[in-house]
């Protein structure tokens, strides 16, 4: 998909030469990107177990996610380097369409019309984030925010020249698939507790758990060339991603439930996924910032999960297993 991308250049290579390959912005600059991550996923197997009885559950279907992302940053204060410390982030357009087995839909997101300012605490080395002025939103929407969206995490330590490959590590994984952090939010809603002595059952799903930082394997970047085009110099990195990642998400399982207000116990749950694929950035030399990333990354999901769900009077024994392929078609585009 992004082959077309980059073809569509009339290309001049350049004399082999070391590059300088950086990102740097001056305070009040103002960045815009627009992302379209479409995500299709096929269920290979979906069982749910309910006291020894194994009941399908989803078994052969199949769903189609757009998700499209436009956002606008000002740059409030940057470090000597360039680099920057407080970030003004507008949310313009946040849409989520999905299609499936059952029907077509699509979901806004409450933090379009927002605007949330980052923080670099350089003795923490850690971000915060507030609502701006005008703004007003639920304190949990800001836990899931990232502040930086440049891809500056694809760039190398030192200079490169054409050829030369270093590694990344996986979380740069997150900025490519989940670009902004957490984006899809909507408003607290008070839960349906059903009727007096039931239990809710409530399946696990592979996608709602982070797994970035427990991925293994290599991702590798590669200065494949640097090109001349409508005047300006490009860089034309190239990252290979072959990645795996067997994580335990009792915890997070848990997390959830305590949040629904249910009580369930759970004895075994592991995820399993895996990643590969190949994605382009297009790196502007004059600027110093990103113009554009494609790609299509493809994997695997497995889900086994066993816990005992309870209202009081009786124990429900549940377990879930399920496999699925995924895939990602990913296009972003950057512009002052």
């Amino acid at each position: 998909m992004k082959i077309a991308l980059a073809a569509g250049f009339a290309l001049v290579a350049l004399p082999l030469s070391v590059e300088s390959l950086r990102f740097s912005v001056e305070k009040e600059d103002m960045a815009s990107c627009a992302w379209t991550i479409v995500t299709n996923r096929e269920t290979i197997t979906s069982t749910l177990t309910l006291m020894g009885d194994d009941k399908d559950v989803g078994t052969g279907s199949s769903s189609m996610r757009t998700l499209q992302v436009e956002l606008s940053d000002e740059y409030l204060d940057v470090d000597d380097d360039g680099i920057p410390t407080q970030i003004a982030r507008s949310f313009e357009a946040l849409l989520s369409e999905m299609s499936n087995d059952n029907g077509d839909g699509e979901t806004d997101s409450e933090l379009v019309g927002e605007t949330v300012v980052f923080g670099y605490d350089a003795e923490e080395e850690e971000w915060s984030a507030e609502y701006g002025e005008d703004s007003d939103g639920e304190a949990d929407w800001l836990d899931g925010l990232i502040a930086r969206i440049d891809l500056a995490g694809v760039l190398p330590e030192d200079d490169a020249e054409v050829g030369d490959s270093w590694e990344l590590p996986p979380t740069f994984l997150a900025a490519v698939l989940k670009p902004g952090g957490q984006l899809m939010v909507q408003a607290t809603e008070e839960d349906d507790e059903g009727e007096e002595g039931s239990i809710q059952i409530t399946l696990p799903g592979g996608d709602n758990y982070s797994v970035f930082e427990e991925f293994e394997g290599d991702v590798t970047a590669t200065l494949k060339e640097i090109v001349d085009e409508d005047d300006k110099r490009v860089a034309m990195i190239v990252v290979t991603v072959d990645v795996e990642a067997d994580v335990d998400i009792i915890d997070q399982l848990e997390d959830q439930a305590d949040e629904r207000g249910a009580d369930e116990a759970y004895s075994d749950a592991t995820l399993t996924r895996t990643l590969e694929g190949e994605l382009i950035v297009l790196w502007n030399l004059e600027t110093n910032r990103p113009e554009s990333l494609g790609g299509e990354l493809s994997g695997n999901t497995e889900l086994n999960v066993e816990w005992t769900s309870s209202n009081g009077d009786f124990d429900l024994e549940l377990g879930f297993a399920s496999e699925t392929n995924e895939s990602f078609e990913i296009e972003a585009t950057f512009s002052d």
